[in-house]
């Protein structure tokens, strides 16, 4: 009668506890991986957002979102509880094995507690019974301190997951804030570019990018600076130099050199193919923008051959303008 008391009073809660448990465990795999996505679909933005003229002021959130400093508190403060939440976790997962494990063995001992001898039919020895219904009470007793003990853990892994979806929240508004910040000056910097090159003869603007048509930087068929491309190309630099001075330290780009080609084919031994002749411009105006003082890491060279057209005629004047280097303001 005892061990059926037993059996009926701590079988349930315990199997109960342990489905909790586990069912806990994938909450969390999918709450933090939730999060992960979240924090990579944010950062995401900074390179994929669109390219232009400035975006409208956004409206006041509610709370502040934090500077630089607040942020990278939050950080840290999410790399904590994300080591917490994994030590939790480990041991959440530990105590439901060994809870499994002590139901497993009072079973086991209740079987025997109760059952005559398999092979004679003479029920077990009082002794032995006596000794198998003690083993039973010890079993039950460590089954209810790991049954609390896990009931512990949840409860500080649901207090660490509410304190990180409240940190995760405050971070992305902090990161959506920086990506419209970076997206207004990087707006201002072109625009002061396009200001100060929409005046100059040759230089032509459209949309996010500038263009010189190749025939002021190039012979035909050739790679090397002509004099005037090359002050040209001295002109641009510091331009882009003392623009770039009033920028945000934290502000990262790059200016982008794209070669391109008309759509008339190229044969010789230094350039196979327009591939070869479009590279090869982009990459000497970006040594002649280094040379003039661009930091290096500020510039990229790109070649197009004759595939990215602007004039899509075949007359003189749109193989004309499709001969040309732009310049385009990226992100790394």
């Amino acid at each position: 009668m005892r061990v059926q008391q037993n059996m009926e009073n701590q079988h349930g809660p315990a199997t109960a506890a342990l489905s909790q448990s586990l069912g806990g465990l994938y909450l969390l795999v999918a709450v933090l991986l939730l999060f992960m996505l979240v924090v990579l679909a944010v950062n995401g933005l900074v390179f994929s957002r669109g390219q232009g003229t400035a975006p409208a002021a956004p409206t006041a959130p509610v709370i502040a979102a934090p500077k630089d400093e607040e942020r990278a508190a939050l950080y840290g403060k999410l790399s904590e509880l994300g080591a917490d939440l994994a030590a939790d976790a480990v041991e959440r997962n530990r105590l439901a094995q060994r809870l499994e494990g002590l139901l497993a063995i009072r079973n086991e001992l209740a079987l025997q507690s109760g059952k005559p001898g398999e092979s004679t039919g003479i029920a077990a020895p009082a002794d032995t019974r006596h000794s198998l219904l003690n083993s039973i009470d010890e079993v039950e007793r460590e089954l209810a301190a790991v049954a609390q003990a896990l009931e512990v853990s949840e409860k500080r892994i649901s207090a660490n997951q509410i304190q990180i979806a409240g940190l995760g929240a405050r971070l992305n508004r902090a990161l959506l804030e920086k990506v419209e910040e970076l997206q207004r000056d990087r707006s201002e910097f072109f625009s002061r570019l396009r200001t100060v090159l929409g005046d100059r003869p040759g230089f032509k603007v459209e949309g996010d990018r500038f263009a010189l048509p190749s025939e002021i930087l190039f012979k035909p068929g050739a790679d090397t600076l002509l004099p005037q491309g090359a002050e040209e190309v001295r002109r641009l630099a510091a331009t882009i130099l003392s623009v770039s001075r009033e920028l945000p330290a934290g502000m990262n780009w790059v200016l982008r050199v794209d070669g391109h080609t008309d759509s008339r084919p190229i044969a010789s031994v230094r350039f196979p193919s327009n591939w070869e002749l479009s590279t090869m411009r982009a990459v000497t105006v970006v040594k002649a923008l280094i040379a003039a003082g661009v930091p290096p890491e500020h510039v990229a060279a790109a070649g197009f051959g004759e595939f990215k057209p602007v004039a899509r005629d075949g007359d003189d004047a749109a193989l004309a303008r499709n001969r040309r280097i732009e310049f385009r303001l990226d992100q790394p």
